[in-house]
């Protein structure tokens, strides 16, 4: 469709392109069919970003007043005041000094280090934390978190070095991340916590493990005593036999022939081996 994606991928509005061929119309009418979209997009930018600040304050990494919820709508309203403040800042910065490449760049850096780290951390819960209750559960599994950190490692990759901006957004990320770095050194490291969410999260968490780790020893215990128990059992009817005459080696030959049916009936002997008790040879008459 033309004009070709080069230009519809730096337009500002890049669906006009399609309302105008299909209701025949001007950019300035086809514009208003992009305000639902640009609503919808923004609330849910808004509602990511405040819940991000929210969850980072009840750990300690910011400010406790960030966490604060309305007592009517339980909203946090400080986190959503202060990120829509510091959204419509960088759009005044980015209007007056023209950051428009540096900015997405970054952001998206930034983003390539975040869902990097959620992959990270779905791997982690998944191998150490198997009991932990999921409201979704991958159907990739690991592979899936695995091929997504190769594709956000790619796309840090290709940010830094194929820009051809002579490095600012290399410049620009490695900044936000020297002074984010200070920042938690010397404030965040010594507030930090776990949060209500995350220690009601982790604590059954850690409760099935240690019941895990616990249930393990114990049922290594039980099987190795009834392998004792069975081996003991056989001797000691080897003793017999070898003491007792011919009248009785019978007798306990039928009585281990019919212990060894009772435990491979019952399930408890299945694949294990077993030892029939035989009868001495008589003696021969001189």
């Amino acid at each position: 469709m033309d004009p070709g994606m080069p230009e519809v991928a730096g337009a500002l509005s890049p669906l006009n392109y399609g309302f105008n061929r299909m209701f025949n119309c001007s950019d300035n009418i086809t514009g208003w069919f992009s305000i639902p979209a640009t609503f919808a997009t923004g609330q849910g930018f808004v509602q990511s970003y405040s819940k991000i600040l929210t969850c980072m304050a009840g750990s300690g990494l910011l400010p406790a007043k960030m966490y604060e919820k309305h007592k009517t709508l339980k909203t946090p309203i400080y986190a959503i005041v202060i990120g829509s403040v510091t959204s419509f800042a960088l759009c005044f910065v980015d209007y007056y000094y023209s950051l428009d490449a540096i900015l997405f760049n970054t952001c998206m850096f930034m983003g390539s280090i975040s869902y990097t780290s959620q992959c990270v951390g779905y791997i982690y819960l998944k191998k150490n934390f198997r009991t932990m209750e999921r409201k979704f559960m991958s159907p990739l599994g690991k592979a899936g978190a695995v091929y997504s950190i190769f594709v956000w490692v790619l796309l840090a990759l290709a940010v830094v070095g194929f820009q051809n901006d002579n490095q600012e957004s290399f410049i620009a990320v490695v900044v936000i991340l020297v002074i984010c770095s200070v920042y938690y050194h010397l404030y965040a490291k010594y507030r930090q916590k776990f949060s209500e969410e995350e220690r009601m999260s982790l604590f059954f968490a850690h409760v099935a493990n240690h019941n895990n780790s616990k249930r393990s020893p114990q049922s290594r215990k039980r099987l190795s005593g009834k392998l004792k128990s069975l081996v003991k059992r056989i001797a000691s009817s080897k003793v017999s036999t070898t003491s007792l005459g011919p009248s009785h080696s019978a007798a306990v030959f039928a009585h281990a022939s019919s212990w060894g049916k009772k435990k491979r009936s019952s399930g408890t002997s299945k694949n294990q081996s077993y030892t029939e008790v035989q009868p001495p040879a008589r003696r021969q008459k001189k």
